[in-house]
C-alpha cells in the first residue's frame, strides 16, 4: 500500500497591527477630547439666546406693566396738549383747574366717586368746613365731635362742623340748624377760612376795602384781610347774592394754603 504523505500545517502568522498614521490619531483624540466642550458651547449658546430673547420680553412687559400701573394708580397722565383732564368733567385750561389739581394731589379737596369733580355745583356748608380742615389737618383726635346741631349728628362732616362751632367760627341758624347742604356766599366762606388759616385782619376799616363792601359790614374786616392775604384779588366784584361754586371756593383755599406755606 502507497504510504500517506503527511503534511504538518504551520502555524499562520500573525499580522503585526499597522500603526495608525500620527495625524489621523491626533484628530480623533483631539474631535474625543473637545467634543463634549463643544457640544456645552452648543448648549450655552442655546440657553444665552432664550435668555436674551425672554429679558426682552419680560422688559418690555415690565415697562408695559409698570406704565399701567401708573395709569391705574392716579387715573391720570400728564402730556402737554390741552386734553389733559385732572377730573373726567375737568379740563386743564378751565377756570380754576391748577388751584383744583394741586388740592387733589395734596389731598385736600377730592372728587366724586365717578371721577367727576362736579366744578359748577354750588358750594355747601358742609363742604366748606370740611375742605378747610382737611387744609390745616387738624387733629380731632382725642375728642368727640358731634350733635351739635339738629341736622348735624353723626354724618361724614359732623367732626369739622361741631368742631368749628366749638371753635366759634360757625354759628348756627335761628331754629337750631346747622344746615350743611346750603349754599355758602363769600362773606361766610372768607371769614372761615380767615378765621382757620389764623390770618390776621384790622378790627375795623376806614376805607370800603372792595366796591360794595361797605365799611359797616360786618364782613368788611374780612374782606380786608382776604385782599391782604391774596384770597382774593384787589378788583374782585363783590355780590352779596353770590353763591360759591366748588371751583370758585378751590381758588380761595388754595390761595390760602399758599399764603400759609403750606404747599409742599
Amino acid at each position: 500500500m502507497p504510504t500517506k504523505k503527511i503534511v504538518k500545517k504551520q502555524p499562520a502568522k500573525k499580522m503585526a497591527a499597522k500603526p495608525m498614521h500620527t495625524e489621523h490619531m491626533d484628530l480623533k483624540k483631539t474631535l474625543s477630547t473637545h467634543g463634549s466642550f463643544l457640544a456645552l458651547i452648543a448648549v450655552f449658546a442655546g440657553f444665552s439666546l432664550y435668555a436674551v430673547v425672554s429679558f426682552a420680553g419680560s422688559t418690555s412687559n415690565y415697562i408695559q406693566g409698570m406704565y399701567a400701573s401708573v395709569i391705574d394708580a392716579n387715573q391720570e397722565v400728564v402730556v402737554a396738549d390741552s386734553s389733559y383732564e385732572v377730573f373726567s368733567d375737568l379740563k386743564s385750561n378751565a377756570p380754576h383747574a391748577v388751584a383744583i389739581e394741586r388740592l387733589k394731589k395734596l389731598g385736600i379737596f377730592g372728587g366724586y366717586t365717578d371721577g367727576s369733580f362736579k366744578p359748577d355745583k354750588l358750594l355747601t356748608r358742609a363742604e366748606l368746613l370740611t375742605v378747610t380742615a382737611s387744609a390745616m389737618d387738624i387733629d380731632f383726635s382725642g375728642a368727640s365731635y358731634g350733635n351739635c346741631f339738629k341736622d348735624v349728628k353723626n354724618e361724614y362732616f359732623a367732626v369739622p362742623v361741631c368742631y368749628a362751632f366749638k371753635q366759634g367760627w360757625v354759628k348756627g341758624l335761628k331754629d337750631g340748624r346747622f344746615g350743611p347742604n346750603d349754599s355758602v356766599r363769600y362773606p361766610e366762606v372768607l371769614k372761615v377760612v380767615v378765621s382757620v388759616f389764623g390770618f390776621v385782619g384790622p378790627d375795623k376799616v376806614e376805607v370800603e376795602p372792595l366796591t360794595g363792601v361797605k365799611v359797616t359790614a360786618w364782613y368788611a374786616p374780612t374782606f380786608k384781610a382776604a385782599i391782604d392775604y391774596g384770597l382774593i384779588d384787589g378788583n374782585f366784584v363783590f355780590n352779596p347774592n353770590y353763591a360759591l361754586t366748588r371751583a370758585d371756593f378751590a381758588e380761595v383755599i388754595y390761595r390760602a394754603v399758599k399764603a400759609k406755606g403750606l404747599l409742599e
